[in-house]
């Protein structure tokens, strides 16, 4: 009988994907991820509502009658997803952490230690499929490719393209052939307690808060000019490390017309703002990517690409201009492509790769340096 290792968070989707391997015929342990138990601020708040997704996982473990394990990775997860996500912001970028924690825990350390303990598989509740690849002709490092889930609304593909191609091999996604209502139904009907749990959302290390609040406790406000695309001084903003493209809230700036941040000049700390119409430079006309992840050797060529998660995805030429550096060309613009988000392009279903947006490419001359 295979062992598999079920990633537990307390939420619906894990905890059915745990009964579905059960009735698969698998050896199903769950594990509790401890990724972020600390306050983080100077009144000791806990933003992350740990131990509450604790309880809720030993509940359903519980009731499958399967063991919990807990992993504590807080140092791993503080390392490579809270210190990224300063880091990046740091820059004036704005990061990505669900990618990085899929990549460096999910699918890192917690895999790793999974299989020093005996397991064949890890499982998670992504909504995202695997499938084993049939043409051997094409030259790969992996032999299986990574799918989008089955429910548009729920596919969560865009945050695994990070997650290195040779371990998915190790790795089942139960519930990437399911609707979130098919998922719901099935807690339900077998009794899980979490069944109608919420969804968690945002940024787990962050919780409740906003992102900017978060921010200020390691990266000072410095005020800047905010100008219009003409020049024109209409404002001042706080920091331009707290906006981001695509922004029109919190600019501090009214003007009588929707005006949305479509720059930000780091060097001068400027924020530049438009309004949103097809000529604005809030659009690009493409994007250089690094940090890349190839799931396709083959990866020249158009593709649907992705720049933000559930974008309707926009065809695309992609070429290699370095050893870790695309060109990607959109074949109409994309609003609000962001440095240090994610693009991701796909071949049909099939994630094809991905990587970070280093820089956009527009006629407009604007992007965040």
């Amino acid at each position: 009988m295979k062992k598999v290792f079920v990633a537990l968070s307390g939420g619906v989707d894990s905890s059915v994907a745990a009964y579905l391997l059960i009735k698969q015929g698998y050896d199903v342990t769950g594990v509790f991820m401890k990724n972020w138990t600390r306050p983080i601020d100077a009144h000791g708040r806990m933003y992350c509502p740990w131990q509450e997704d604790l309880a809720s996982a030993r509940a359903a473990a519980a009731h499958l009658g399967i063991p919990l394990k807990i992993y504590n990775f807080e140092l791993d997860y503080h390392d490579n997803v809270v210190e990224y996500f300063f880091a990046t912001y740091e820059t004036g970028a704005t990061p990505n952490p669900d990618a990085m924690c899929n990549r460096t825990i999910k699918f890192g350390a917690f895999l790793k230690r999974a299989r020093q303990e005996g397991a064949d598989y890890i499982a998670t509740g992504h909504y995202a499929r695997t499938a084993r690849i049939k043409n051997s002709k094409i030259k790969r490092q992996n032999e299986y490719q990574l799918l989008r889930g089955v429910d548009p609304n729920k596919d969560q593909s865009y945050f695994l393209w990070a997650v290195r191609p040779d371990v998915l091999r190790h790795c089942l996604f139960p519930i990437g052939g399911l609707r979130k209502t098919e998922v719901r139904a099935i807690a339900k009907k077998v009794g899980l307690p979490n069944a109608m749990r919420k969804d968690s959302q945002g940024i787990c290390f962050i919780g409740p808060i906003r992102v900017n609040q978060f921010l200020k406790e390691r990266i000072k406000e410095k005020q800047g000019m905010v100008k219009t695309v003409q020049g024109e001084v209409v404002g001042e903003h706080q920091g331009v490390h707290f906006v981001t493209i695509g922004q029109r809230r919190g600019t501090g700036v009214a003007t009588g017309q929707p005006m949305y941040v479509v720059a930000k000049r780091v060097d001068v700390n400027e924020v530049i703002i438009d309004e949103d119409w097809p000529g604005s430079p809030l659009y690009s006309e493409g994007a250089e990517v690094g940090e890349l992840n190839i799931f396709e050797e083959h990866s020249n060529g158009v593709y649907n690409v992705q720049v933000r998660y559930r974008q309707k995805p926009v065809a695309a030429t992609i070429d290699r201009i370095g050893l870790d550096r695309m060109r990607v060309l959109f074949k109409e613009p994309v609003r609000a492509v962001t440095e240090g988000q994610s693009l991701v392009w796909y071949d049909g279903d099939t994630l094809a790769g991905g990587g970070e947006i280093i820089k956009r490419i527009t006629t407009h001359g604007f992007t965040t340096q």
